[in-house]
Formats: C-alpha cells, sequence, structure tokens
C-alpha cells in the first residue's frame, strides 16, 4: 500500500508538470482560440449565441459563472482557481464594480501575460497551486472553477481547500467537464476516447458528477 501511495503521488506530481507546460507553451495560441484570451469551453443558447462566433459562447460561459454568484451591491471578493489568464475576472469586473478579483495558476507566462490585461483595474493574479492556497480562511466572498479542477483529477482535496478560503455563506460555481457514469461501466469506445482526452489535454482524471455532488455535501 505505501510503494502504490507514493506511485500515485509521483503520477500525480508528473500530471502538474505536464499541464503546466502546456499552459505556458500554449497560452499564447489561445488567441486564436478566443480574443479575450477564455481558455474554456463557451455556453450555447438558441438564437442568442452563434457557434460560428467562439467568443459570443466563451464569453456567455463567463455570464453564466459570474450570474450564479448572486452577486450583490456590497463588496465582494473573488477568487477564480485556474484563472488561466484571467478572461472570467476580467469579465466580472466589467460588469460588477464592486468587486476585487484573485487569479491563481501555476504557470508563469499566464501571471505575466495576465496581470498586463488586468493593469489598472482592480485585482490581480497569484502563482498559486488551488490545490494548497496561501490564502487565509474565510478570505473570499465568491470562487469560481472553470475547466480547471479536471487538472487535478476532480480530487476532494481540491474542493476542501476552495471550502477553507471561502467565508460561510460564500458561493462556489463550478462549470468543468464530468463523466456520466464511472470510468469501469463505460463502453470499449468511450473507455479509448477518455483515455485519450486524458492524456492529451495533461488531464489527471475526471470524476462522474455524482462524486462531486457527493464531495461537496461531505463539506
Amino acid at each position: 500500500m505505501k510503494i502504490q501511495s507514493i506511485h500515485l503521488k509521483n503520477q500525480s506530481e508528473q500530471s502538474k508538470i505536464e499541464m503546466v507546460d502546456f499552459y505556458n507553451e500554449a497560452t499564447e495560441d489561445y488567441k486564436f482560440w478566443s480574443n479575450d484570451y477564455n481558455m474554456h469551453f463557451g455556453y450555447f443558447i438558441p438564437c442568442k449565441t452563434n457557434p460560428l462566433k467562439r467568443d459570443s459562447m466563451l464569453n456567455e460561459m463567463n455570464k453564466q459563472v459570474i450570474k450564479r454568484l448572486n452577486i450583490g451591491k456590497f463588496k465582494n471578493r473573488l477568487v477564480d482557481l485556474g484563472c488561466g489568464m484571467g478572461a472570467t475576472l476580467r469579465y466580472a469586473l466589467k460588469h460588477h464594480k464592486n468587486v476585487m478579483v484573485y487569479g491563481v495558476t501555476l504557470s508563469n507566462f499566464q501571471v505575466q501575460q495576465g496581470n498586463e490585461l488586468l493593469k489598472g483595474k482592480n485585482g490581480i493574479i497569484l502563482k498559486e497551486n488551488y490545490n494548497e492556497t496561501s490564502f487565509s480562511s474565510n478570505s473570499f466572498d465568491s470562487a469560481v472553477a472553470i475547466e480547471s479542477f479536471c487538472h487535478s483529477g476532480h480530487n476532494y482535496d481540491t474542493l476542501k481547500e476552495a471550502y477553507r478560503i471561502l467565508k460561510p455563506g460564500g458561493k462556489f460555481v463550478v462549470a468543468d467537464a464530468f463523466l456520466k457514469k464511472p470510468v469501469e461501466q463505460l463502453c470499449k469506445g468511450g473507455s479509448f476516447t477518455y483515455r485519450k482526452l486524458c492524456n492529451h489535454w495533461s488531464l489527471e482524471k475526471l470524476e462522474p458528477h455524482f462524486v462531486i455532488k457527493k464531495h461537496l455535501v461531505q463539506l
């Protein structure tokens, strides 16, 4: 059991290194994907968002996530756990003048360039591991994680850290890719596709959505 534990830890560390390398090298290319540097998938609404214009769907995802935070009129400290270039943070600042935003990423490139895009705005991006941040407990009113927790395999400790830094009654919104059933129940085609997805996008693993709900209830 001890050997297995060490192996799993090393595997997790390798996944983190591959993920950081991927985003350090690929972030510049995301300008092709999104003029606003949205580094996530979009939200499609028939007759409203245009599938041929990605930014309309990508920013709609920002809108849907931020809307679910129910940000009021009082000062609100918001953290994006795995913020990329800070597109969601900039969207929040544009639509809520009472927000102070923080982003965390492991990518040096994203920290440098993301903060350039935030220059003059009420926000900052820090080089932090969202599994173990340096933030004090009960620091934030709101938290989001958009297509980021998949890189840590939707780990329970990741959710626990988000819970720790949120104030009592704070809001947390996750928009991510989840499985509909456990990996062992996937068909051969589904299992093959799943493995390729994880390998090519530096994902440790994906959890079924009902497992995430169970973890959140346990916090």
